[in-house]
């Protein structure tokens, strides 16, 4: 069984990368016109699901690690839109899809692991 600790990278690692992220997620960013708290976990989002994590000196980055990362930021990034612009059903379905669409056999574990932060970061 993996743990939380083993796959998902800290928000502080990744913030410590900024200037190389914002970087390496510039064109896709700007293109999905994302602004504020959301623009951040868009791009942790981005970065894992277009497997651009190594070229910003992340290594050890599986396929397993890169979806569970790029799930995670992506629900991030959902909340953070729904909290400043209201409820939006497309994002949430395509959070659906992610999972529907996963290339890895998902740890039931590990995607309760994920749930249960995703709650301890909505409550602050």
């Amino acid at each position: 069984m993996r743990s939380i600790l083993d796959v998902l990278v800290t928000l502080d690692e990744l913030r410590r990368r900024e200037p190389a992220i914002r970087a390496a997620t510039a064109a896709t960013v700007t293109a999905a016109d994302v602004q504020g708290a959301a623009a951040e976990f868009f791009r942790y989002y981005v970065l894992f699901s277009e497997g651009l994590a190594t070229s910003v000196g992340l290594d050890g980055i599986d396929t397993s690690r890169a979806f569970y990362n790029s799930y995670y930021w992506f629900e991030r990034f959902v909340r953070a839109q729904s909290e400043a612009h209201g409820y939006d059903a497309g994002l949430e379905q395509q959070a659906h899809q992610l999972l529907e669409d996963s290339p890895i056999e998902l740890d039931p574990d590990v995607m309760t692991e994920i749930a249960e932060r995703l709650e301890q970061d909505a409550a602050g």
